[in-house]
């Protein structure tokens, strides 16, 4: 993450909370994003983004609250896009900007191998499928 000047990214870190990793973008401006995100998802805009990671076993009465409060401790604005993750931020956090054909823009990605999940599939067998993702994880 360090030395590339980002156009439009006016930081990126790693800070921790509660004794996990959490990646954080401050924006240069007020941004657009499209995310899957717990708090504040969905089409938004932004001055910053975080993603916190939370262990595999994550189980919270309520993670929205969770994500808000791991949001202020930080000090980040209200409108901030945060996300979770049981990937180790600290390893996997990326941030990433691309101008092609006169477009821009920037990806900020975790990515995790235990998780027996794809984006955009229908989850009707999730009790089967989160064992699998266990047994993976309890392997590594």
């Amino acid at each position: 993450m360090g030395g590339a000047i980002l156009k439009y990214i006016e930081s990126c870190r790693i800070a921790e909370h509660d004794g996990l990793k959490v990646g954080v973008v401050k924006f240069k401006e007020t941004m657009e994003v499209l995310s899957s995100a717990v708090v504040n998802g969905g089409s938004s805009e932004t001055d910053a983004l975080f993603i916190m990671q939370v262990p595999h076993d994550y189980s919270h009465s309520d993670p929205i609250a969770h994500a808000c409060s791991v949001r202020d401790a930080l000090g980040l604005p209200a409108n901030s896009v945060g996300m979770m993750t049981a990937a180790e931020v600290g390893y996997v956090f990326n941030v990433q900007e691309r101008d092609y054909d006169g477009s821009s823009a920037a990806a900020i990605a975790t990515a995790g191998l235990s998780n027996h999940v794809v984006a955009g599939d229908v989850l009707e067998d999730w009790e089967s499928r989160h064992l699998v993702s266990l047994a993976r994880a309890a392997r590594m």
